[in-house]
């Protein structure tokens, strides 16, 4: 072969756009069609076909392939095999050694089956290829290409130096005399398996078994898995591109920068507790507590000084001491001395351990009130879009975006742009086991750090709504307790001169094992008779089919009947949702019933029937009137969506409710509220998993929140805070006149101090 015709080929592969576990999804969905099926292509990389009822193209329509699509068939079947290619190329010029061990080998023969089993399905669709290989698949340059490589490289065995489509039809033939019931194709299922080892870990949904034991001591993955982890990120460039820079440089930064700013913000706040601790600290040195709190202090300092900004690449970085100054203030309040302390309070004359104790709570609620600096955010997040929009295939024209419109054109230039560093999250796993960090389930020790997102006046009170992940720690999964920073924030509350109550609304579906033992422990808090003062609990449920509308609820008769479906939803246990019931008496006194109507008036005309997506949005909708219900009886100061991690169903739930309070409130979205809300969808999943927030959640907000602006148009002629009290201020004992926003809480209480 001359020098050129390989440069050619070089330069082919290279411009293949697939990572290996998109290409290998594309042969498995061919290789399953039946001759009838039609074939078509999502994002012009994704293949699918029409009875492939799993597949979901959220925010991209499926492009159906027909004769006119011929050039469109040919570029994304041979970016496929491209791809594929490209990966046993690689993984022969790299791994050399390993490419001749017997298991690789097998694993390896399987790719190449299911590819030939994916050409041979091809063939019945010759007429997608008719504008330039008129014999269909066997005539393109990739599929000779695929077949050579198997013949010289992996085939062993003259009778086995066939082509791809003669050894797939071989293999299924020998198959059948093996097994002749057998239904699922074990060569599918086995290639699938070699790829996919670490795909349950990179779609990241149960990463927290990771961490976990089960009752009985065992793990849930064993070693193989972690040995295929580990490989999987050691040769990353098989499954991935750029993988020579961090996708979230920017954003590490950016967070940097604020937990400086906050660091500084806090030492500020409690500067007049400093000069009698260091004055009298040395008399007290034997106490573990106080040397702990020493240490926060100093950790703290060092946070917010400028000099040691990520950016400045210094040798440790204001995260990492902000992350140490979390680590001892744990220790002091995991300490006998502590809790010695909070059991028997020193004598009023002992003014230094009054002072340990009120420096010890301050630290503690300081950290669940620190807040984004957003200054610097935009620049960063507008980056990494414009490279989302670079390594689109086709973008769409320019036109002038509702607010609504840009965030999902956001979502899906952030998920181009993450697209080229597929196996993020198997990092960010494979960093956690390395650092020795994974024989517990403590999300907020995971750099997942607590604020306060926004300020808010309802009434006369003053409430704050914060990003909360679960506040728990768990060793095994049925044995949950809760996170020391959490328990000092608690007792804050409790010692403050007036009660001060968190509302706490967990969103972890107590239906479902792995998350029912963190759901029940938080339900139980406000039973201890040290904090019932201090905190609620309620938990709504965001996972079921019920809040889909799917399974049994995907056709429901009428209205009427769904109407009937909420109330038995929201009274019952055992579909996910959880009252105290002192709550459930009063929203079950008739609010939920002249809620449900007035949802149905406004935003939905009194339809008589309602489509699964409208249906969606009822639920969405009513969710927002609940929650503001839920604020207003509680008295709470402070709130939150507490999901496991705070990067899904929690944020999609904050931003939806901040949106909600804006339109009750008569306010519209400024520029500064979309890059906060732009920073709570993408930058804290990409931040702390290194991907993007989940579909249907993202989904279910922007469906929601347009559904909200069109019944407001449609009603309000311009007078939405008449219109909107019009129809539910009966409601409520808050005037909507009186819902207003201000500064974050650490904000103002520094300019207070300053004045």
């Amino acid at each position: 072969m001359s020098r050129k015709k390989k440069t050619d080929e070089s330069q082919e592969e290279a411009q293949s756009h697939l990572t290996i576990i998109e290409a290998v999804e594309n042969l498995s969905n061919i290789a399953e069609m039946d001759s009838n099926d039609r074939i078509g292509v999502i994002e012009d990389q994704v293949i699918v076909h029409d009875q492939d009822d799993d597949s979901e193209a959220p925010l991209e329509a499926i492009h159906w392939l027909e004769e006119k699509s011929q050039h469109q068939t040919e570029e994304v079947v041979a970016d496929t095999f491209k791809t594929v290619l490209k990966y046993v190329k690689d993984f022969h010029k790299k791994e050399f050694n390993r490419f001749y061990e017997d298991k690789n080998q097998k694993g390896l023969k399987k790719i190449m089956l299911l590819v030939g089993k994916a050409s041979d399905k091809l063939k019945n669709y010759t007429h997608l290829f008719s504008g330039t290989h008129t014999d269909g698949i066997e005539e393109t340059r990739e599929y000779k290409q695929l077949s050579n490589f198997y013949k010289e490289r992996i085939a062993i065995e003259d009778e086995e130096k066939v082509s791809l489509i003669d050894l797939s039809r071989k293999e299924r033939q020998l198959s059948l005399t093996k097994h002749p019931l057998q239904e699922e194709d074990e060569d599918i299922i086995k290639a699938k398996q070699f790829i996919f080892d670490i795909e349950k870990i990179k779609v990241d949904d149960s990463y927290e078994l990771l961490y976990l034991q089960r009752d009985d001591g065992s793990r849930f993955y064993n070693q193989n898995f972690y040995r295929n982890l580990k490989l999987a990120c050691n040769f990353g460039d098989y499954v991935g591109k750029h993988l020579e820079r961090d996708p979230v440089d920017g954003l590490n930064c950016w967070l940097d920068t604020s937990l400086q700013n906050s660091a500084e913000m806090i030492l500020n706040l409690i500067k007049p507790h400093l000069k009698p601790f260091y004055q009298e600290m040395t008399r007290y040195r034997d106490m573990e507590v106080v040397a702990s709190v020493n240490m926060a202090l100093m950790a703290l300092m060092m946070a917010s000084n400028p000099k040691n900004q990520l950016s400045l690449r210094p040798i440790k970085s204001s995260v990492e001491y902000f992350q140490d100054y979390q680590h001892y203030v744990r220790e002091a309040l995991e300490s006998f001395e502590y809790h010695k302390l909070q059991s028997f309070p020193p004598p009023s004359s002992n003014i230094f351990l009054h002072n340990l104790i009120d420096v010890i709570h301050m630290l503690s609620w300081a950290l669940f009130f620190q807040h984004l600096d957003m200054k610097s955010f935009s620049s960063v997040i507008d980056d990494i879009i414009e490279e989302g929009k670079v390594s689109g295939s086709k973008d769409k024209s320019s036109k002038s975006l509702s607010c609504w419109e840009q965030f999902e054109e956001n979502y899906v230039h952030i998920s181009r742009y993450l697209m080229n560093y597929p196996v993020g999250p198997l990092f960010q796993t494979l960093y956690s086991m390395t650092e020795g960090v994974n024989d517990e389930f403590d999300t907020l020790m995971m750099k997942n750090f607590p604020l306060e997102w926004a300020s808010l006046k309802v009434g006369d009170k003053a409430t704050s709504m914060l990003r909360l992940p679960s506040p728990t720690h768990q060793e095994l999964v049925s044995k949950v307790s809760l996170d020391h920073e959490f328990m000092g924030f608690l007792d804050a509350l409790k010692a403050s001169k007036e009660t001060k109550k968190h509302l706490l609304i967990n969103l972890q579906d107590r239906t479902i094992w792995k998350e029912h033992p963190r759901a029940k422990f938080l339900e139980n808090l406000p039973k201890q008779s040290e904090y019932y003062k201090n905190i609620d609990v309620v938990t709504l449920c965001k996972e079921s089919d019920f809040y889909f509308q799917r399974g049994a609820y995907k056709e429901l008769g009428s209205i009427g009947h769904f109407f009937k479906q909420i109330i038995l939803q929201l009274h019952s246990p055992e579909t996910g949702f959880y009252f105290p019931g002192w709550i459930d008496e009063q929203i079950f006194n008739g609010f939920v019933e002249k809620l449900i109507s007035q949802i149905h008036k406004f935003f939905f005309d009194s339809k008589s029937k309602l489509n699964q997506i409208e249906r969606q949005d009822f639920i969405e909708i009513f969710y927002q009137f609940l929650t503001l219900k839920l604020i207003e009886l509680c008295g709470a100061d402070s709130f939150s969506f507490t999901c496991k991690d705070g990067l899904d169903v929690g944020s999609a739930s904050m931003c939806s409710f901040y949106a909600f309070m804006k339109v009750l409130s008569g306010e519209k979205l400024s520029d500064e509220d979309a890059q906060k809300m732009n920073a709570m969808l993408f930058a804290f999943p990409m931040v702390v998993r290194q991907r993007c927030i989940k579909a249907e959640h993202f989904i279910r907000m922007v469906n929601c929140q347009k559904c909200i602006e069109k019944g407001i148009a449609k009603h309000s002629k311009g007078r939405v805070k008449d219109a909107l009290d019009k129809h539910f201020g009966m409601l409520f004992d808050t005037s909507f006149d009186e819902i207003s926003f201000s500064q974050s809480t650490l904000s103002r209480l520094n300019k207070k101090k300053g004045d």
